[in-house]
């Protein structure tokens, strides 16, 4: 079955409006109660009240004879009418029931005048809100009857062959009941459009693939990394400078004293500890010399490696952007 989802389902006869008046009438026999069954369905149409239609067409000129619906006022409701049928005072025909399925299907529900006793000859004039119809079955059609409110098989007033007279479709769509899937409003032509086209980009290529995009991901958090572990490595080495600087700097004063003491003549036990003290720092520098180095070829090493990582990252994005390196 489909069915579209109406705004509202209300009846006519609400205590909150059954008694105010359709229309410029000043009948009291003449209110919404007895006789708005058609704005009572504009309403539920449109998510509004009976009372709200009803002000908004006597504002509009939208009734003549008191109470009856000019339906060129559709307009000043914020509806534009795309089909109107033929009047069947016979049996509807196949193609009419196939163009109501069709209306029904745009999301369209119908504006339908029936006859409320087809049981006599004589028409009693009602209007209900077409808004469903069962796929199995040609000629069964769901309808909110503004009567009671109330969601309806068509049979209740003897079938959509006997009862129906004439009906009308707006340019409103209305989604249709629990018609999504994955989030997307199937009902709805446009979000369709939206995602037939983004699935045709992506098989034509116009997006990167995920995997694409993964890997230059991967790439630059990789990149990341060695830049990081590159700028530990240069806090390192710098540390080991600034120990060296200070190693050379003990260096100079021992050598000074050293050779102060070889000048002065000093004694043999000054001498042996000085050039003790000359040996165990030349071995300290020396060391500290060979880190230095060794954290500095690293840190060379790394940072070579980071750069190729940007430049290969740099060419596989300007590549899925149609850039040609060779041009800049």
């Amino acid at each position: 079955m489909k069915k579209l989802k109406i705004p509202a389902r209300q009846s006519q006869r609400d205590s909150r409006w059954a008694s105010v008046l359709l229309g410029y009438n000043t009948n009291p026999a003449y209110n919404i109660g007895n006789y708005g069954c058609l704005v009572t369905c504009f309403a539920n149409y449109l998510g509004k009240t009976p009372i709200e239609i009803n002000d908004t067409l006597k504002a509009n000129q939208g009734f003549v004879n008191g109470g009856e619906f000019v339906w060129a006022k559709s307009t000043v409701l914020g509806l534009t009418e795309v089909y109107c049928s033929p009047r069947y005072d016979d049996a509807v025909s196949i193609q009419g029931l196939v163009k109501m399925k069709q209306l029904i299907d745009e999301g369209r529900p119908l504006i339908a005048e029936i006859d409320f006793n087809p049981t006599t000859i004589q028409e009693e004039m009602h209007f209900v809100l077409i808004h469903g119809y069962d796929e199995t079955k040609e000629e069964t059609f769901f309808a909110v009857d503004p009567w009671t409110g109330t969601e309806i098989d068509l049979s209740v007033y003897g079938g959509v062959r006997r009862t129906l007279y004439r009906f009308r479709a707006y340019d409103k769509i209305l989604p249709f009941e629990d018609n999504y899937y994955l989030g997307i409003d199937l009902s709805n032509i446009e979000s369709i459009k939206v995602c037939v086209q983004t699935w045709k980009d992506v098989v034509d290529g116009k997006f990167i693939k995920k995997e694409e995009y993964d890997k230059v991901v991967n790439e630059l958090n990789e990149l990341k990394k060695k830049q990081l572990n590159a700028e530990v490595l240069l806090t390192e080495k710098n540390t080991l400078a600034l120990k060296l600087q200070e190693c050379e700097k003990q260096r100079d004063i021992y050598k000074a004293e050293y050779d102060n003491a070889t000048k002065e003549g000093g004694y043999i036990e000054q001498i042996r500890y000085l050039e003790e003290v000359k040996k165990k720092q030349a071995d300290e520098i020396s060391e500290l010399t060979r880190q230095v180095n060794y954290w500095q070829t690293k840190y060379n090493s790394i940072k070579k490696s980071g750069l190729k990582f940007i430049q290969h990252a740099v060419i596989l994005l300007c590549e899925k952007a149609g850039i040609d390196l060779s041009k800049i």
